[in-house]
């Protein structure tokens, strides 16, 4: 009767390991799924939605990298990103366009202050220091595609 009890314990935890391993490959294949559809948007024209998108850290908040550096073909960047208050920072070679989609604050160009809101736009040309104030999601398009060495801080002038 013991080696009985002993056989069910095994089986027990064969049964647990076997949940697990069926966990772990639910988990890769969503990860698979998820870079394959990513890969499939970037070679193809073909829409993106932004919980698919890479998310990281900028100067401006958090963004979601809809369309960026590495993208196949791509003359332009589209990030949205939520601000939540911004360094003043410029770029000397980049142009950013700002459309706020949800929120509000102000925006700071070159030291004059915009209120922007949901709706409001705003075209940031090369050489514009720029910051803000407020919480809001922004649709940030910039031309040429992004590049992190065309970022500077008048402070460090």
């Amino acid at each position: 009767k013991e080696k009985e009890g002993r056989d069910l314990k095994l089986e027990g935890e064969a049964e647990k390991a076997y949940a697990k391993y069926r966990d772990s490959i639910t988990k890769q294949k969503k990860r698979i799924d998820h870079l394959i559809r990513r890969i499939y948007s970037r070679t193809h024209a073909n829409a993106l939605i932004e919980a698919d998108a890479k998310k990281e850290k900028s100067t401006c908040g958090w963004r979601y990298r809809l369309v960026s550096e590495g993208d196949e073909d791509v003359k332009a960047w589209a990030h949205t990103v939520d601000i939540d208050g911004s360094k003043a920072h410029y770029h000397k070679i980049g142009t950013e366009l700002y459309y706020v989609v949800e929120g509000e604050g102000t925006l700071f160009l070159d030291g004059e202050a915009h209120p922007i809101q949901k709706g409001s736009f705003a075209h940031i040309p090369p050489g514009v220091v720029h910051s803000s104030e407020g919480r809001m999601k922004v649709l940030v398009v910039g031309v040429p595609d992004i590049d992190d060495d065309d970022l500077y801080f008048p402070e460090e002038d």
